[in-house]
């Protein structure tokens, strides 16, 4: 599943270079045979707030764990949130 989202800062201007990244706090998980790291993947917001993620959705892993997200915005404020990552191929990520 592609999660993607936009990222504005309080005035409405776009965010550009804070860091998403997703995780499973859970830890080690399983899709089928395959062993699934709860190793962070991260990415950078680019000049318009615009990030993505590709994730395996939660229903397809062992458990249906929820993923962390985190917002690590350029003025230092640490935003987190759990979601369960729907089996679709993209999902808007609303806070």
């Amino acid at each position: 599943c592609r999660v993607y989202g936009y990222l504005f800062t309080a005035e409405g201007e776009a965010e550009s270079g804070a860091r998403i990244s997703a995780w499973l706090p859970s830890g080690v998980t399983r899709l089928e045979n395959l062993i699934i790291s709860p190793t962070p993947v991260s990415v950078t917001t680019n000049e318009y707030g615009y990030f993505y993620l590709d994730l395996i959705p939660s229903s397809l892993l062992n458990g249906e764990p929820k993923y962390e997200i985190t917002i690590n915005r350029t003025d230092g404020t640490i935003l987190r949130k759990r979601v369960t990552i729907p089996h679709t191929a993209q999902w808007q990520l609303a806070w």
